[in-house]
């Protein structure tokens, strides 16, 4: 009677598993801006572009079955995370090809908390803080935020080794990627 009661428990877990984690999807699936990618006998993989209904999903993954905050952290450690701090190392001028060091990953997810907290409050919270015009300026305070943590870099992290001459960085934002 134990085998039957865990084989029972077991498939109930895993049927909520799916319930939840499918959630998420059909949430994404009805966004005008939704494309399913693939369907590989798996979970469906659906892109959302970046906004207001990718925020809300990524908060709400994360609080049900973190399916898709795990994958997205995934990517963010393996992919990028390692390309930006080779290119802040660049910036600063300290030149070194080690895998990045746990302090150089969290002052990196500073960076990207800030950015990603604009859209958390607008989309999730609905505040806005400075009025709603304050959208139309994005481009600036992420800027802003970029500029900040390549200064601060230099500053916190490669003060000792850093042999570049003080210059202001510049920041490009690619539009739709």
């Amino acid at each position: 009677a134990r085998f039957a009661d865990q084989a029972r428990e077991q498939a109930l877990a895993q049927q909520h598993e799916k319930s939840v984690g499918n959630q998420a999807v059909a949430q994404a699936r009805k966004h005008q801006d939704a494309h399913e990618l693939a369907r590989e006998d798996g979970p469906c993989v659906v892109a959302v572009k970046a906004g207001e209904l990718g925020v809300r999903i990524l908060v709400f993954s994360g609080l049900s079955d973190r399916l898709i905050p795990d994958r997205f952290f995934v990517l963010l450690r393996e992919r990028l995370f390692p390309r930006l701090i080779r290119e802040t190392r660049r910036h600063c001028g300290v030149v070194s090809r080690a895998k990045p060091s746990a302090r150089e990953l969290e002052f990196l997810m500073g960076l990207h908390g800030g950015i990603f907290y604009m859209g958390l409050r607008r989309s999730v919270y609905e505040q806005e803080v400075h009025g709603a015009e304050a959208a139309e300026h994005d481009d600036t305070y992420i800027t802003d935020r970029v500029q900040g943590y390549l200064v601060s870099a230099k500053a916190v992290l490669y003060a000792a080794s850093a042999k570049a001459p003080a210059v202001k960085p510049t920041v490009k934002l690619l539009k739709g990627r």
